[in-house]
C-alpha cells in the first residue's frame, strides 16, 4: 500500500468514527476548562478592582497588562496577549521546537501531564478500534481496550518523553557552543547557515523519534505485544525497513496539519470581542479547530495502522 492510499484510508476511518472524535474533543475540553476558569476568575478579579475597568472596554491596555503581570501567580500568570487568535499557533510551534515545553510553569506542566495520561488511555482505545476494520464504535469496548493497553503505551510515552528531553538538552548545548564559537568573530551568513542547519537537524530528529514511537504503539496494539521495549524495537525495525512509505504517510498527514494551522492563523479572530455573541463565536471557531486537529491525529493512527497491517508487521 502506498502512502496516498494509506492516508485516504486513515481519513475514512476517522470520518467513520465521529463519536470517537467527539470523545477526544470532550476529553480535551474537560481538561482545559478548569484551567480556563481559574484564569478567567483571576482576570475578572484583577480588572474589577483596578482603575482600568472602563479603559479595557475600548481595547487592550498595555499599562494594565504590565501591572497584571507583576501581580499574577500560578495559572493566572499564563495569560498573554500572544496566546489569543493566531498567536497561539506560533507560540505552540516555538515551544515545541525550542524546547520550552519542558520549561513552563508547574501549573501548566501539571495540566499537560494530566492530559498526557488521559490521551494515552484514549489512544489505546482508538488503535484497538481501528484494528477491527468493520467494527462499529462501542464505548464499553473502547474503555476496556484503553485500559488493557494503558500500561504498555504509558511506558512507551515515558521512554519517548525522556528521549525528547535528551534531544532538547543536546540541541541547547550544541547551539550554546555554536553561539560561543561565533561570539568573537564570524560572518552573519555563516551564523545564519549554521543555525538553519542545526534547526533542521533538530526538527528531523524530533519527527524521527515520533515516527518510530508511533509504530511502536501500533505494534503494541496490532500484535498485542506485551513488552514495551520489544514494541519499540519493532517500531524501529519497521520504519528502517520502509523509510519512504512510513515517512510519506507521516509527512502527508503532517502537511494537512500545517495547512490547517495556516488556515486557522489566517481566519482566527483576535482578542477584540466585546459582546457575548462575539466571544461565543470565537470560542466555537477555536474548538472547531481543536476538533479538526484531533481528527487528523486519528487519521494518522488509522493510516499508520493500515500500513503496518498491510505490510504484515515486522
Amino acid at each position: 500500500m502506498n502512502a496516498y492510499r494509506a492516508i485516504a484510508h486513515g481519513l475514512r476511518r476517522a470520518a467513520g468514527a465521529p463519536a470517537l472524535v467527539l470523545l477526544l474533543w470532550l476529553a480535551n475540553l474537560l481538561v482545559a476548562l478548569p484551567a480556563a476558569w481559574v484564569v478567567a476568575d483571576a482576570l475578572e478579579a484583577d480588572v474589577g478592582a483596578s482603575r482600568f475597568h472602563h479603559s479595557l472596554r475600548a481595547g487592550f491596555d498595555t499599562a494594565w497588562y504590565a501591572e497584571y503581570r507583576l501581580r499574577a501567580r500560578g495559572l493566572a500568570a499564563t495569560f498573554e496577549p500572544s496566546r489569543t487568535g493566531k498567536g497561539v499557533v506560533y507560540e505552540n510551534l516555538d515551544a515545541f521546537f525550542g524546547g520550552d515545553l519542558f520549561a513552563g510553569s508547574p501549573a501548566v506542566a501539571g495540566i499537560a501531564v494530566l492530559y498526557g495520561l488521559l490521551f494515552v488511555f484514549l489512544q489505546g482505545g482508538a488503535l484497538a478500534h481501528f484494528s477491527a476494520p468493520r467494527a462499529r464504535f462501542n464505548p464499553r469496548r473502547f474503555i476496556a481496550d484503553g485500559g488493557r493497553f494503558y500500561g504498555r503505551l504509558l511506558q512507551l510515552a515515558l521512554i519517548g518523553l525522556a528521549i525528547y528531553f535528551a534531544i532538547y538538552r543536546l540541541a541547547r548545548w550544541l547551539f550554546g557552543r555554536l553561539d560561543e564559537s561565533f561570539r568573537d568573530g564570524g560572518s552573519e551568513q555563516r551564523i545564519f547557515v549554521a543555525t538553519v542547519i542545526g534547526g533542521l537537524l533538530l526538527i528531523a530528529a524530533l519527527n524521527l523519534v515520533r515516527l518510530v514511537f508511533d509504530y511502536a504503539k501500533v505494534a503494541t496494539v496490532a500484535d498485542d505485544q506485551p513488552l514495551s521495549v520489544v514494541a519499540l524495537w519493532q517500531g524501529l525495525r519497521f520504519v528502517a525497513a520502509r523509510p519512504l512509505r512510513t515517512a510519506g504517510v507521516y509527512a502527508g498527514v503532517g502537511l494537512l496539519s500545517l495547512l490547517l494551522l495556516a488556515l486557522y492563523a489566517r481566519l482566527a479572530p483576535a482578542a477584540g470581542q466585546s459582546t457575548l455573541l462575539a466571544v461565543a463565536a470565537a470560542f466555537a471557531f477555536s474548538q472547531l479547530f481543536v476538533a479538526a486537529r484531533l481528527f487528523l491525529r486519528l487519521s494518522l493512527l488509522g493510516a499508520e495502522l493500515e500500513v503496518y497491517r498491510r505490510s504484515g508487521g515486522v
